[in-house]
Protein backbone atom coordinates (compact mmCIF):
# COMPACT_ATOMS: atom_id res chain seq x y z
CA UNK A 1 0.00 0.00 0.00
CA UNK A 2 2.92 2.22 -0.28
CA UNK A 3 4.11 1.79 3.37
CA UNK A 4 7.66 2.16 3.89
CA UNK A 5 8.80 0.44 7.10
CA UNK A 6 12.51 1.89 8.51
CA UNK A 7 14.27 0.03 11.36
CA UNK A 8 16.67 0.81 13.20
CA UNK A 9 20.07 -0.76 13.31
CA UNK A 10 21.02 -1.90 16.70
CA UNK A 11 24.28 -2.99 18.02
CA UNK A 12 24.37 -6.26 19.67
CA UNK A 13 23.96 -5.13 23.08
CA UNK A 14 20.75 -3.20 22.80
CA UNK A 15 17.39 -4.36 23.66
CA UNK A 16 16.11 -4.09 20.45
CA UNK A 17 12.47 -5.13 22.13
CA UNK A 18 12.62 -1.82 24.42
CA UNK A 19 11.08 1.51 23.12
CA UNK A 20 13.38 4.24 22.20
CA UNK A 21 12.41 6.05 25.86
CA UNK A 22 13.50 3.01 27.38
CA UNK A 23 16.79 2.92 25.29
CA UNK A 24 17.97 6.57 26.23
CA UNK A 25 20.51 6.57 28.61
CA UNK A 26 19.42 8.06 32.63
CA UNK A 27 21.27 11.35 31.25
CA UNK A 28 19.77 11.62 28.16
CA UNK A 29 16.05 11.39 30.57
CA UNK A 30 17.91 14.40 32.92
CA UNK A 31 18.25 16.41 29.81
CA UNK A 32 14.47 15.61 28.69
CA UNK A 33 13.63 16.88 32.60
CA UNK A 34 15.62 20.13 32.03
CA UNK A 35 13.97 21.10 29.07
CA UNK A 36 10.80 20.28 30.34
CA UNK A 37 10.75 21.91 33.72
CA UNK A 38 12.07 25.14 31.68
CA UNK A 39 9.14 24.63 29.30
CA UNK A 40 7.01 24.42 32.51
CA UNK A 41 8.62 27.75 34.12
CA UNK A 42 8.44 29.53 30.98
CA UNK A 43 4.86 28.89 30.55
CA UNK A 44 4.26 29.47 33.76
CA UNK A 45 6.07 33.00 33.95
CA UNK A 46 3.89 34.14 30.94
CA UNK A 47 0.42 32.96 32.15
CA UNK A 48 1.51 34.91 35.35
CA UNK A 49 3.06 37.93 33.44
CA UNK A 50 0.02 38.21 31.51
CA UNK A 51 -1.98 38.12 34.36
CA UNK A 52 -0.36 40.54 36.20
CA UNK A 53 -0.52 43.19 33.28
CA UNK A 54 -4.38 42.32 32.69
CA UNK A 55 -4.70 43.00 36.40
CA UNK A 56 -2.54 46.18 36.75
CA UNK A 57 -2.24 48.09 33.37
CA UNK A 58 0.98 49.17 31.11
CA UNK A 59 1.55 51.61 33.83
CA UNK A 60 5.17 52.90 34.57
CA UNK A 61 4.77 51.17 38.91
CA UNK A 62 3.37 48.19 36.96
CA UNK A 63 6.11 47.90 34.52
CA UNK A 64 9.03 48.49 37.26
CA UNK A 65 7.69 45.41 39.33
CA UNK A 66 7.59 43.16 36.36
CA UNK A 67 10.56 43.74 35.54
CA UNK A 68 11.43 42.12 38.79
CA UNK A 69 9.49 39.37 38.01
CA UNK A 70 12.54 38.65 35.45
CA UNK A 71 15.18 37.60 37.96
CA UNK A 72 12.60 35.72 39.94
CA UNK A 73 12.17 33.80 36.91
CA UNK A 74 15.35 32.54 36.55
CA UNK A 75 15.30 31.15 39.77
CA UNK A 76 12.01 29.59 38.95
CA UNK A 77 13.25 28.10 35.84
CA UNK A 78 16.31 26.67 37.95
CA UNK A 79 14.02 25.49 39.85
CA UNK A 80 11.59 23.56 37.99
CA UNK A 81 14.18 22.74 35.45
CA UNK A 82 16.42 20.76 38.55
CA UNK A 83 13.15 19.25 39.59
CA UNK A 84 12.16 17.80 36.32
CA UNK A 85 15.64 16.26 35.78
CA UNK A 86 15.26 14.20 38.90
CA UNK A 87 12.11 13.13 38.63
CA UNK A 88 12.98 11.95 34.80
CA UNK A 89 16.08 10.67 35.19
CA UNK A 90 15.27 8.87 38.81
CA UNK A 91 11.81 7.56 37.18
CA UNK A 92 13.58 5.97 34.67
CA UNK A 93 16.63 4.68 36.71
CA UNK A 94 14.03 3.37 39.49
CA UNK A 95 12.15 1.11 36.77
CA UNK A 96 15.20 0.08 35.08
CA UNK A 97 16.08 -1.25 38.44
CA UNK A 98 12.36 -2.79 39.48
CA UNK A 99 10.70 -4.20 35.86
CA UNK A 100 11.69 -6.76 33.20
CA UNK A 101 14.02 -5.37 30.54
CA UNK A 102 12.03 -6.12 27.04
CA UNK A 103 8.50 -6.37 29.11
CA UNK A 104 8.13 -2.53 30.19
CA UNK A 105 4.29 -2.48 29.33
CA UNK A 106 3.70 -5.81 30.07
CA UNK A 107 0.96 -6.19 33.02
CA UNK A 108 3.21 -8.04 35.19
CA UNK A 109 5.25 -4.86 35.08
CA UNK A 110 2.46 -2.24 36.63
CA UNK A 111 3.43 -2.64 40.14
CA UNK A 112 7.40 -1.89 39.48
CA UNK A 113 6.39 0.76 36.93
CA UNK A 114 3.94 2.44 39.52
CA UNK A 115 6.73 1.85 42.68
CA UNK A 116 9.53 3.61 40.17
CA UNK A 117 7.31 6.10 39.40
CA UNK A 118 5.85 6.81 43.20
CA UNK A 119 9.50 6.96 44.03
CA UNK A 120 10.48 9.49 41.35
CA UNK A 121 7.71 11.35 42.46
CA UNK A 122 9.56 11.25 46.38
CA UNK A 123 12.76 12.23 45.07
CA UNK A 124 11.29 15.25 43.23
CA UNK A 125 9.21 16.51 46.03
CA UNK A 126 12.36 16.37 48.05
CA UNK A 127 14.29 18.47 45.34
CA UNK A 128 11.85 20.73 45.03
CA UNK A 129 11.54 21.42 48.81
CA UNK A 130 15.33 22.22 48.98
CA UNK A 131 15.16 24.39 45.72
CA UNK A 132 12.62 26.35 46.82
CA UNK A 133 15.00 27.09 49.62
CA UNK A 134 17.73 27.45 48.26
CA UNK A 135 16.84 29.39 45.14
CA UNK A 136 14.33 31.64 47.36
CA UNK A 137 11.65 30.79 44.89
CA UNK A 138 8.67 30.71 47.00
CA UNK A 139 9.53 33.43 50.31
CA UNK A 140 9.50 36.46 48.67
CA UNK A 141 13.07 37.64 49.25
CA UNK A 142 13.79 37.42 45.56
CA UNK A 143 13.09 40.61 44.45
CA UNK A 144 16.13 41.70 47.11
CA UNK A 145 19.80 42.36 46.22
CA UNK A 146 20.61 39.13 48.09
CA UNK A 147 22.58 36.33 45.98
CA UNK A 148 21.72 33.14 44.68
CA UNK A 149 22.23 30.82 47.20
CA UNK A 150 22.31 32.60 50.51
CA UNK A 151 20.42 30.55 52.16
CA UNK A 152 22.26 27.60 51.56
CA UNK A 153 22.66 25.56 54.68
CA UNK A 154 23.19 21.88 54.42
CA UNK A 155 20.85 21.56 57.57
CA UNK A 156 17.78 23.32 56.35
CA UNK A 157 14.87 20.88 57.65
CA UNK A 158 13.44 18.66 55.20
CA UNK A 159 9.80 18.39 53.82
CA UNK A 160 7.53 16.57 56.41
CA UNK A 161 7.00 12.62 56.09
CA UNK A 162 3.38 13.50 55.29
CA UNK A 163 4.32 15.25 52.27
CA UNK A 164 6.70 13.09 50.96
CA UNK A 165 4.68 9.80 51.66
CA UNK A 166 1.87 12.01 49.86
CA UNK A 167 3.73 12.91 46.39
CA UNK A 168 4.20 8.85 45.94
CA UNK A 169 0.59 7.91 44.67
CA UNK A 170 -0.21 10.61 41.87
CA UNK A 171 3.61 10.24 40.67
CA UNK A 172 2.75 6.40 40.70
CA UNK A 173 -0.14 7.22 38.92
CA UNK A 174 1.56 9.64 36.63
CA UNK A 175 3.88 7.18 35.16
CA UNK A 176 1.73 4.15 34.86
CA UNK A 177 -0.75 5.98 32.96
CA UNK A 178 2.78 7.33 30.85
CA UNK A 179 3.85 3.77 30.23
CA UNK A 180 0.16 2.95 28.51
CA UNK A 181 0.06 5.86 26.47
CA UNK A 182 3.27 5.45 25.26
CA UNK A 183 2.31 1.80 24.46
CA UNK A 184 -0.85 3.10 22.47
CA UNK A 185 0.50 6.05 20.98
CA UNK A 186 3.63 3.28 19.41
CA UNK A 187 1.99 0.51 18.65
CA UNK A 188 2.08 -0.87 15.02
CA UNK A 189 -1.23 -1.45 13.81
Amino acid sequence: TGKVKIEEVSSSDEDTSADAYTRASVLQHAGAGIIAGSAHSSLALAFQSASFLYTNGMNRRAMSSLSSISLWSTHYALHHATAHAILFSSYEWSKRLTTNRGENNSYSNIASIAVAGGIAGQLQHIASHYTEFWLRVSDGTILKDRPLLSNAKFFHPGPSLRSTVLAFPPSAIGFVAFEYGKGFSTSEE
